[in-house]
């Protein structure tokens, strides 16, 4: 079961909750080991009236976060975070492809920044096994240099 939650409040308005619950519905209810789950995010980062706009979007996953600053203590602690996250690289769309070759081109410095300026993020706020691991993949369909490892 899968539901989402949105807030039309200022301060809340930019994020998104999906809470997934899955049941165990073999005939014999036994226990599930070994589950895995995918979340397949297709981040095209920029404004949709550009031609090749998405060509220059950046993509990571962040482990630890070493600036979080305990309320308790106030002292700067470094704490799980794993987030994925997408992003344009520099805030600004390409102008298109280059005719002769695969390249962008790719506004310069001073151009204005007409792309999207924002991050998105992905998290998992909360699960049932604290020991929960995470990998991160990244998939580039444009690619003429992939090399199978």
């Amino acid at each position: 079961m899968q539901k989402s939650y949105s807030w039309s409040y200022e301060y809340a308005r930019k994020f998104i909750i999906v809470d997934y619950t899955l049941y165990n519905k073999n005939p014999d209810q036994k226990d599930i080991y070994d589950f895995f789950m995918g979340v397949y995010v297709d981040s095209d980062v920029g404004m949709k009236d550009k031609s090749g706009y998405y060509f220059d979007d950046l993509c990571g996953f962040i482990q630890k976060w070493d600036k979080y600053i305990d309320p308790a203590t106030n002292n700067i602690k470094t704490v799980d975070l794993n987030l994925a996250w997408s992003a344009d690289n520099d805030g600004r769309d390409p102008i298109g492809l280059n005719a002769s070759s695969t390249s962008l081109n790719e506004p310069g410095d001073g151009e204005p920044l007409d792309g999207a300026r924002g991050v998105a993020g992905l998290r998992v706020l909360r699960n049932p096994n604290p020991n929960l691991k995470y990998s991160f993949n990244i998939y580039v369909c444009d690619s003429n240099n992939e090399l199978p490892v």
